[in-house]
């Protein structure tokens, strides 16, 4: 199955998705592999997201012709109103289908208040992810996560009062309903 965990920065994805990892033996794959690949050769600048769609279909690519995962777990934060965002959620969706796995949509979300808490955490430093809440606070404004809210498989996960290893389980949990039910949808 392939798992995408969606969510506005700082609401959890990366911790919640380490837990999950384990609790599945899945692979993750971070969006901070791509990103952080991508602005550290082109910056931010016009050729940034043509190289990310590179070398993320060139990681897709492979992982589809692995065909040795049975579980892959993505993180994600896409802006419903960004076209490229979009577009990287269903490139997600279509790999899922071209490897014959389930997909499994899980949106993120946490109240403001804990999510500004949350993204001023040391070990978000490590990683060069944001921590400033008055950007977070404008992206917020600006933008929705982008989802597959429609999907049968679709899950959303209100993480405010929860920690990691609890949001985890619930994840699985919902994944093996998933994979359980009769004719589980793949895609």
């Amino acid at each position: 199955m392939i798992v995408h965990i969606c969510g506005m920065p700082g609401v959890g994805k990366f911790t919640i998705a380490k837990h999950l990892k384990m609790l599945m033996s899945a692979r993750l794959i971070d969006n901070h592999l791509f990103v952080d690949l991508a602005e550290s050769v082109c910056g931010r600048d016009e050729d940034y997201i043509p190289f990310l769609k590179d070398i993320t279909a060139l990681s897709f690519s492979r992982l589809a012709a692995r065909k040795k995962d049975g579980c892959i777990i993505f993180t994600n934060a896409l802006a419903a109103e960004l076209p490229e965002d979009v577009e990287r959620l269903e490139t997600v969706r279509l790999l899922a289908e071209s490897m014959g796995l389930p997909f499994i949509p899980v949106l993120i979300t946490c109240a403001q208040d804990e999510n500004s808490k949350r993204l001023v955490a040391e070990d978000r430093s490590i990683k060069g992810k944001l921590r400033n809440p008055d950007v977070l606070g404008d992206i917020l404004s600006k933008y929705t996560p982008a989802h597959n809210p429609h999907h049968p498989n679709a899950f959303t996960l209100d993480t405010t009062n929860l920690d990691a290893r609890t949001a985890a389980k619930l994840i699985a949990d919902h994944c093996a309903k998933c994979t359980l039910s009769k004719g589980a949808t793949l895609t």
